[in-house]
């Protein structure tokens, strides 16, 4: 006969069986959505930020067999700016599939849905109730994630292997010893490093815990190995040495000839960034059609009192996660003021996420409103987005299934990119081509391209122009940097550049050098 008590514990395994069984299916209904709008929201076409085109490049030169270099520049030097680790990812993608950009951006969509089960893992993990539906709710619409999902950028496969990092490291025990878990984990660690070098803030938050934990055993099995391969790789290839650091002290490195910051002006950096990223990048994040600057200042402030809330809760109990995110502000904030935006705020965008839910519970004793109002704030502001972007990707997918190489692209594009279709099929193919953006020009035509240097001595244009002996120029008007540093050597040597091809407006000019350029004997 059975006792009441055994009737008890087989009614508590179904109830929890139930609750299991609905919070699966509500994961996989979220997931659903999350493609949904990822598929609907694809932009079949190359990116327009050269970043995309050198991580293509790249790879493509690893596939190739000619080793981490700039195969676009004349010389093909050894690449010191960006981590291999991303273009290491899209080799194999590039070995099977060539130049055929679809197959990259479904990759890197991969990556995305991987991301989307990673974060329901550890948001589960951090809620005991049902309350990891918010934030999951917020991930499986947002914009700036599902965006960045279809673009063959960093920012998607980063998030991925950070959160694989947290995932298992969450799974490390130290009593029950595992050398795969341990081997997993530190791959993992070095890996989210050499995708994006702001992954430095994982690696040092990993330490960070595990000494504050008192974990000295974690501390030399995963931390100390993680830590010793990323100076030995950056010892022994010398791959990002040098670029990003001079860059970060730059005060600005689009006009390199400002010179370099003083103490104060870092901190003014910093600063400026904290108040920009609180009062306008992130609540526009959350509510994407919110112009407004009184009403970004007043969500922003909102926000903020949310997530300190949050991550003073935790002052006792200090956490991974809190520690890496304290670490990637600090970060994204010292980095140069020009390149803010949004997308340095993707890869820590769940655990934002996690302390908006978390402080709301935190501050009140009814937080239930807060959420919903936050709810309803997001849900109408990202849906209202998508509405406004899912039509033009719906048509720019159309022209592409249509054969239409460049109908995805504004019209001073199309006329960028029918000038670089050009030089394919009319020059020979050991020219080489001035452009602002060298990385489109060899993608597309297949030619060797520079970009002038950032001065306005011109000594150093015909430098470069006598080491690299080009024969092309491309020159537009909407390109600042066109302006500021071209146009003067184009007004004061008119007979030295003759124009040979014209797009329609907004123009965009092909001119031929003349090969006296090379010796600057006028």
């Amino acid at each position: 006969m059975t006792s009441p008590s055994n009737i008890l514990d087989l009614r508590s395994k179904i109830a929890q069986q139930l609750k299991s069984n609905n919070e699966k299916h509500v994961a996989l209904g979220l997931f659903i959505v999350f493609c949904v709008f990822n598929i609907l929201n694809f932009d079949p076409y190359l990116f327009l930020g050269g970043d995309n085109a050198r991580y293509l490049i790249l790879a493509k030169a690893l596939a190739r067999g000619y080793g981490y270099r700039d195969i676009y520049l004349p010389d093909a030097p050894f690449h010191s700016h960006f981590p291999f680790g991303f273009p290491l990812l899209l080799t194999p993608i590039i070995f099977l599939f060539s130049e055929q950009l679809i197959f990259a951006k479904l990759y890197v969509m991969f990556f995305s849905l991987g991301s989307f089960w990673l974060v329901y893992r550890m948001t589960k993990r951090y809620f005991n109730t049902q309350e990891w539906i918010l934030p999951m709710i917020f991930f499986s619409v947002s914009p700036l994630i599902i965006f960045y999902s279809h673009y063959v950028l960093s920012e998607i496969p980063y998030l991925f292997f950070s959160f694989l990092a947290i995932y298992f490291l969450s799974k490390y025990d130290e009593k029950h010893f595992n050398i795969a878990v341990i081997i997993l984990t530190i791959f993992s660690v070095i890996f989210t490093y050499y995708i994006r070098t702001a992954g430095i803030a994982l690696v040092v938050a990993v330490g960070v815990y595990f000494l504050l934990k008192r974990r000295i055993k974690a501390f030399s099995m995963i931390f100390l190995p993680s830590l010793l391969a990323i100076l030995l790789i950056n010892i022994t290839t010398k791959v990002n040495a040098s670029s990003y650091r001079n860059e970060f002290i730059l005060k600005n490195p689009y006009v390199p000839e400002a010179g370099y910051l003083t103490i104060s002006e870092f901190f003014q950096r910093i600063f400026d960034n904290l108040v920009l990223y609180s009062f306008k990048i992130f609540p526009q994040v959350i509510c994407p059609t919110l112009k407004n600057n009184l009403a970004l200042v007043i969500l922003g402030i909102f926000l903020a009192i949310l997530i300190i809330a949050s991550i003073l809760k935790e002052f006792k109990n200090i956490s991974l996660v809190s520690i890496y995110f304290v670490l990637y502000i600090g970060v994204i904030l010292a980095w140069p003021q020009t390149w803010s935006n949004e997308r340095f705020l993707l890869p820590i965008l769940p655990i934002l996420f996690y302390y908006i839910t978390k402080g709301a519970r935190t501050i009140a004793k009814k937080p239930v409103i807060i959420l919903s109002v936050i709810t309803l704030v997001y849900l109408s502001g990202t849906i209202a987005s998508h509405f406004q972007t899912i039509p033009e990707s719906v048509k720019k997918i159309k022209k592409y299934l249509s054969g239409d190489e460049l109908g995805g692209y504004p019209d001073y594009w199309f006329n960028y990119f029918s000038i670089i279709k050009w030089i394919k099929y009319n020059t020979p193919e050991h020219s080489v081509v001035i452009s602002r953006k060298p990385e489109f020009v060899y993608l597309i035509s297949g030619r060797k391209s520079f970009c002038y240097p950032f001065s306005t001595d011109e000594n150093k244009f015909f430098e470069m122009v006598n080491k690299y002996r080009p024969k092309y120029l491309i020159y537009d008007d909407f390109t600042n940097t066109n302006t500021l540093y071209l146009l003067p050597i184009i007004t004061r040597y008119p007979q030295k550049f003759k124009v040979i091809f014209i797009t329609k407006p907004p123009e965009v000019f092909l001119l031929e050098l003349d090969d006296s350029l090379f010796s600057r004997r006028f």
